[in-house]
């Protein structure tokens, strides 16, 4: 419904820039918390 209301007040295109910014927001501080795995052992 917000996704609607921005393509029909602002533009289509802010709709799909909106959603990459709030998935960014998201996405980079689940990647940085998550711990490393790959650890070589001499």
């Amino acid at each position: 419904m917000i996704g609607g209301l921005i393509w029909d007040k602002v533009g289509p295109q802010y709709v799909f820039i909106i959603y990459v910014v709030i998935d960014l927001l998201l996405r980079i501080p689940l990647l940085v918390s998550i711990p490393e795995t790959l650890v070589e052992k001499a």
